[in-house]
């Protein structure tokens, strides 16, 4: 009779105890299944443990099936088809909206993968919002957000599509500001409307709604200017912040970690803070709040010009120092931070930059921060990239000081570069803020090649290598005359 090393099962026993924990971490993710088998017994499926592949003695263990996630995809996959070899198990992952971001119908529109077209108020608010940003059915985007909160009262998309829709155009821009506070006083859609300061301690719901402001004029009060989105949409709406301060006594103004400072160079803004610093400060507890889109809304007929938002001289100079040289400074950006779902539809790939190279008398410089930022240069484009050393907001502002031209997608630079007044060429496609770029109107400063989302880049690309031609021998001719004289 063969005895038994209980000191050999006892240490292996006690390894496999320390594991389980790691294990169970590991597989609830994939297997809920898998919590309920006990660890504790050693007749209890222990042996899982000490195999080299834990899923197939789990398999053999009360015929659990483990969803290999984690395995190697198989060379043979083609030979193996039908066999159930080499295969992933579990369903098809499910397409979602490019909007909202809710599971669609792969067979049918993604617009009827909502629900019944006829009666989802989000299917239309999607169908609204891509009719927008193709830019050119306008008046098709407003029938179909007006459909959206008529089936859905609470939808806050399509209350914020049909604004932007109403903004777009100049016949019904006065109808902006009397649709958002319609927006804001809809019961239905202040249960599910994000509000400044939620999420922290001592937040009431009702009483930051009646702090609204309604665009009365308060002396004795001050005004929290809650910036929505991103950099850029801070830069835009960051502008009418002096009317606002005619209309109250101090402006503090929202901002993220890296612009604030740059925000507090605008005129009209008394303090920068962030959103949960304002919420929780009790001597804030009297001011009112309201956004941007609703002051953009309220001011739009008084637009102040810009520049608006101010480098400080020390980074100008620093740059200055740095970016040296006779030919035409051109800095590039291709690609936006993804704050939407559909913000990639801005985007443009670097390799369409190529035919640029060919131009000569350029120098190229990337301002690209973030994603896109180590793509790979295309052949032919000579590009100096700036990125890894660009810290800041303020940083950027410096760097575009000292560029001749700034080529840009929609994204937070493009509108840094126009707010600063500094000769700006926009590539835009999706329409997010269409009478924005209407030039001369918002940014007198901002040239603009458009085309559809449809559309290739390559057409594009040349009007705008004609464009640069043309500037880069008129700097040509300007230094030449500088030399002469």
């Amino acid at each position: 009779m063969r005895m038994r090393n209980y000191a050999h099962e006892h240490a292996r026993y006690s390894i496999r105890l320390d594991r389980r924990e790691t294990l169970r971490a590991r597989l609830s993710v994939f297997e809920p299944d898998f919590l309920a088998l006990d660890f504790a017994r050693p007749s209890a499926g222990l042996q899982t443990l000490e195999t080299k592949d834990s899923r197939s003695a789990l398999r053999r263990r009360k015929n659990l099936r483990v969803k290999p996630h984690w395995r190697r995809p198989r060379h043979n996959r083609q030979r193996n088809r039908g066999r159930g070899v080499g295969q992933v198990r579990g369903p098809d992952p499910t397409p979602l909206c490019p909007y909202c971001q809710h599971p669609v119908d792969p067979v049918n529109d993604c617009w009827i993968g909502h629900g019944q077209m006829a009666h989802s108020g989000c299917a239309w608010a999607c169908r609204g919002a891509a009719a927008y940003t193709s830019g050119d059915y306008v008046e098709e985007a407003t029938r179909y957000f007006k459909k959206a909160i008529a089936l859905d009262p609470a939808n806050v998309g399509g209350h914020t599509g049909l604004i932007d829709c109403l903004l777009a155009r100049q016949e019904t821009r006065a109808q902006a500001f009397a649709q958002l506070q319609k927006m804001h006083e809809s019961p239905a859609v202040q249960r599910t409307l994000h509000l400044p300061g939620e999420g922290c301690d001592g937040f009431d719901r009702d009483a930051m709604l009646k702090r609204l402001w309604k665009g009365e004029s308060v002396p004795d009060k001050s005004i929290f200017l809650w910036l929505g989105g991103a950099a850029g949409d801070h830069f835009l709406q960051v502008r009418y912040a002096p009317l606002l301060r005619e209309r109250c006594q101090r402006v503090i103004v929202s901002a993220g970690f890296d612009d604030a400072a740059l925000l507090a160079t605008c005129p009209g803004v008394d303090t920068v803070l962030q959103e949960y610093e304002w919420a929780e400060d009790p001597a804030m507890v009297g001011s009112l709040w309201t956004t941007g889109r609703m002051i953009l809304a309220h001011f739009y007929a008084q637009t102040p010009p810009p520049p608006y938002l101010f480098a400080r001289s020390e980074h100008v100079e620093k740059w200055r120092k740095r970016l040296v040289g006779g030919n035409l400074k051109v800095g590039l950006c291709w690609q936006g931070g993804q704050v939407t779902s559909f913000g990639s539809l801005r985007d443009c790939p670097l390799n369409a930059f190529a035919r640029l190279g060919q131009v000569p008398g350029v120098d190229f410089y990337s301002l690209q921060k973030g994603e896109g930022m180590d793509d790979p240069t295309p052949d032919g484009l000579k590009l100096q990239r700036l990125g890894d050393h660009l810290y800041d907001w303020e940083d950027t502002a410096g760097v575009l000081e000292n560029m001749d031209v700034f080529l840009s997608t929609d994204c937070g630079p493009l509108h840094l570069s126009a707010a600063l007044d500094r000769p700006t060429w926009g590539l835009i496609t999706t329409q997010f803020w269409s009478w924005v770029y209407q030039e001369g109107e918002f940014y007198p400063s901002l040239r603009v090649f458009r085309k559809k989302i449809s559309e290739p880049w390559e057409p594009l690309m040349e009007e705008v290598a004609a464009a640069l031609r043309v500037l880069a021998e008129r700097h040509h001719n300007s230094l030449l005359a500088y030399e002469i004289a």
